[in-house]
């Protein structure tokens, strides 16, 4: 009888030890190490959706030092493309010529790009969120360039902040809720500019997913 109960015993905690190793092997596949799990996020997005990440490069710190919250360097929009959901964003040195990006979602908020990320929606603005989605896929199809000079009034290149704030103003929307971000007395970087945080502090937004 002890014998049984040993071997019954035994069995039990081998299969609690592989069902722990497979749940293990599981979420490390799905999870990147910076926390990040793509395919939660898949399930999420929605077209028009509003991702953003903290990243590790010089621009970022760049970003993060004069943005106001200093939460999060960059930003980028969802749309559907082939079926998939991906992420249409402007970056500096990422692809050839500084041309606008559509990345997966796993590649936007890899772990060498990303230490931290969010992803906000504007409730009860389907309609605009898909027309601001459009909005930014037909400027990727225009291979627009990024802005180096971050300026806001030129319509031939854009930075990150600057495209999606202009796809929702597309719609009539202004998603920053007229927020800037001044920089003043900084040699080359004093102006008015939309950051992240412009964006991310509307109190509208409704955080779904973060890291």
């Amino acid at each position: 009888m002890k014998l049984r109960c040993s071997l019954l015993s035994h069995n039990y905690f081998t299969r609690i030890y592989y069902v722990l190793l497979f749940f293990l092997i599981f979420t490390s596949c799905c999870k990147n190490s910076n926390g990040f799990n793509a395919e939660e996020v898949e399930r999420l997005v929605n077209e028009g959706d509003i991702a953003f990440r903290r990243g590790h490069s010089a621009e970022s710190r760049a970003v993060l030092h004069f943005d106001s919250l200093g939460l999060y360097s960059h930003i980028g929009i969802v749309v559907l493309a082939d079926s998939v959901y991906k992420i249409i964003h402007c970056v500096p040195g990422e692809s050839p010529g500084d041309s606008i990006r559509m990345d997966n979602i796993g590649e936007f908020f890899a772990e060498d790009r990303a230490g931290a990320g969010a992803i906000a929606r504007l409730p009860n603005r389907a309609g605009h969120a898909f027309l601001a989605a459009r909005y930014a896929h037909s400027k990727y199809r225009e291979v627009i360039l990024f802005d180096h000079d971050y300026d806001l009034d030129d319509t031939t290149r854009m930075y990150c902040s600057e495209l999606v704030w202009k796809a929702y103003l597309h719609t009539g929307i202004d998603i920053t809720a007229r927020s800037r971000t001044i920089v003043e007395g900084v040699p080359l970087m004093s102006g008015t500019y939309i950051m992240p945080s412009d964006i991310y502090a509307n109190k509208e937004l409704n955080i779904i997913y973060q890291f």
